[in-house]
């Protein structure tokens, strides 16, 4: 409907291919960012208390705590990747003209 709307006022194909694609990299920046912040918590949460070390108070423990190590390189392009494909996608894709439907009375 969104595209058949612009195409009535006249916007050209290549500006409703730029709104397709703003829109997808709107929603694919959200959800990654969401994804990743929700993805953080249950990760964190099951990985204390697997690699925390029981220290005995006599130093035989070699690590003082759990150990957490997070990929943010890996994470990072992720959260910036999938939205950037997203949005490649939708501009490439977007071929179709707008079908524009008439007013009968």
């Amino acid at each position: 409907p969104d595209r058949a709307t612009l195409a009535a006022l006249g916007a050209s194909s290549g500006t409703r291919r730029k709104i397709g694609a703003a829109q997808a990299l709107t929603l694919g920046l959200t959800g990654s960012v969401t994804g990743l912040l929700i993805g953080l918590v249950p990760g964190i949460a099951v990985t204390w208390p697997l690699t925390n070390t029981p220290s005995f108070g006599d130093g035989t423990d070699s690590l003082p705590g759990p150990t957490i190590d997070i990929p943010w390189l890996a994470l990072a392009a992720l959260v910036v990747g999938v939205p950037l494909l997203a949005a490649l996608a939708a501009a490439i894709f977007q071929r179709r003209p707008a079908s524009l439907t008439a007013r009968t009375m």
